[in-house]
């Protein structure tokens, strides 16, 4: 998401943070590849407590992450703490499909991921909590 950001927006320094090292670890690999990657710095941080002074952000980008915390409306308040006033906040996520068919089909396709990454790694994988949680996880914006 960060490289995207970067790619598009070509007057922004974009701070990309995650809470898995070795998620950080292939990024800073990966972003050599690209002139962007200059402008891009990644570091160790948790969205329940991020380590930035209040209205330090113009815009913050969630991608696929409320999924993954314990407290989103926590979350949401310290997105907002860090994003100036005038800012923007964008969010994407999963959330559970409202009609049954789509719903049966997001569900086969999140037992479908872990399966197919174990037949190509030859490992379970960070994919295997996927189908539980699109059971649990509700949309927070309706």
């Amino acid at each position: 998401m960060s490289l995207a950001i970067a790619q598009e927006i070509k007057r922004c320094w974009v701070i990309g943070i995650d809470f898995s090292e070795e998620m950080l670890k292939l990024s800073r690999i990966n972003l050599v590849k690209y002139p962007e990657g200059k402008r891009i710095h990644l570091q160790y941080g948790n969205a329940m407590d991020l380590n930035f002074a209040d209205d330090f952000f113009d815009c913050a980008v969630l991608a696929f992450s409320l999924r993954n915390v314990d407290d989103i409306s926590h979350v949401l308040k310290e997105i907002k703490r860090v994003v100036s006033p005038d800012g923007i906040v964008i969010t994407s996520d999963i959330s559970k499909p409202e009609y049954p068919f789509f719903f049966q089909l997001y569900y086969y396709f999140y037992h479908l991921v872990p399966r197919v990454r174990k037949m190509i790694s030859g490992q379970k994988g960070p994919y295997n909590y996927l189908p539980t949680l699109l059971l649990i996880f509700l949309t927070v914006f309706n």
